[in-house]
């Protein structure tokens, strides 16, 4: 973050003396015209597209819009200058829209006020769009123009570089970021797993525990003695003993017993019922 907020500073060093007008307005609105349509196409593709991940959708962008952005600026006549700050534009707004997309994940899964990962976002941010703006300023009176260009340009894109390639890429966002799926598992216990959990808990007899399995998912007493080719009392007197084991009177009880199970690490796989 720090990286790319500076590189938004020294550019904006760099717009004024490679842009006709650049302090018109309407230069800035022809900016904005360019940096809306940028991210309105980019909405579109997400809305399209649908990614598993919107906030790594939201990074995607970033590093690509930037340095097309100075690009544009090194290449383009100064009359079309706009467009090269409205990609520049484009890719900050990203990386704003990421940085409040992944505080808000990042707190809850953390349990920590937002606030915090946001402003410290936020701040780090805003410290490096100073810092270039501070490094932008001071360059510029000691070169010559054509130089002064090249240098800032080289600098901005060899950062870019160095932030996209070594610091911080896709697959180490989708890393870091993402939770893996084999942790997920781990974090929800399947149905299954929390009726074995339980049945060895309340010490259930094996067709105790076929029965409580059809129960927590709907099943009535006939469909249990229909699955299970038993007798109606049969079932009944099985319902019966889980409801006293477990310490329940009703099925919804029993839901609530069910879903606070938590199977130990010897519960992974479901218990083999005969």
């Amino acid at each position: 973050m720090l990286i790319l907020s500076m590189v938004w500073g020294i550019s904006q060093n760099i717009v004024p003396h490679v842009a006709a007008n650049a302090s018109s307005g309407n230069f800035m609105g022809m900016t904005m015209f360019v940096a809306g349509i940028a991210i309105g196409a980019f909405a579109l593709n997400l809305t399209l597209s649908a990614p598993p991940s919107e906030t790594t959708a939201l990074y995607r962008p970033v590093i690509p819009a930037i340095a097309a952005g100075l690009m544009a600026l090194i290449a383009l006549p100064p009359s079309f200058a706009f467009i090269g700050n409205g990609l520049i534009a484009m890719g900050i707004y990203c990386l704003d829209m990421f940085l409040m997309l992944a505080s808000t994940d990042l707190a809850f899964r953390c349990k920590i006020p937002t606030t915090r990962i946001f402003g410290t976002a936020v701040f780090v941010s805003r410290s490096g769009t100073l810092l270039g703006s501070v490094v932008g300023a001071a360059m510029m009176p000691n070169m010559t123009w054509d130089s002064l260009f090249v240098t800032l340009a080289a600098l901005c894109l060899g950062a870019l570089a160095i932030a996209g390639t070594l610091l911080f890429t896709q697959t180490d966002l989708q890393q870091r970021y993402e939770t893996p799926r084999a942790s997920l598992d781990d974090e929800k216990p399947t149905l299954s797993q929390r009726c074995d959990a339980i049945a060895k808990s309340a010490g259930l007899t094996s067709r105790e525990a076929e029965v409580l399995g059809l129960l927590v998912r709907g099943r009535t007493v006939q469909d249990v003695c229909d699955e299970l080719v038993i007798a109606q009392g049969t079932a009944k007197h099985h319902v019966s003993n889980i409801y006293r084991k477990l310490g329940v009177s009703d099925r919804r009880s029993l839901y609530d017993v069910v879903e606070q199970a938590q199977p130990s690490a010897n519960d992974k796989r479901p218990l083999s019922h005969g």
